[in-house]
């Protein structure tokens, strides 16, 4: 399909990894979850381990606990 044609894109570009959305995305929960997921990032490379706490941090967050601010997040190594 054209989604994993476009990943692979990347891929073979040389990204060494893709976060995308499986739906539409409140637009301040992607603004929370992205830029909480690059700082944790910029401070400790370990992708999956920073995207698991991201997530659990919008899970305890008051504004965006529910899964569909934080559940649709995908991310590919």
């Amino acid at each position: 399909n054209s989604t994993s044609s476009l990943f692979n894109s990347f891929l073979i570009a040389g990204a060494s990894g893709l976060i995308s959305t499986t739906r539409d995305i409140d637009s301040a929960a992607s603004k929370e979850f992205v830029t909480k997921f690059l700082k944790k990032l910029s401070n400790n490379g370990k992708a999956q381990d920073n995207f698991v706490e991201t997530q659990k941090e919008m899970i305890n967050s008051v504004d965006f606990n529910h899964p569909y601010y934080w559940a649709g997040f995908n991310l590919y190594l």
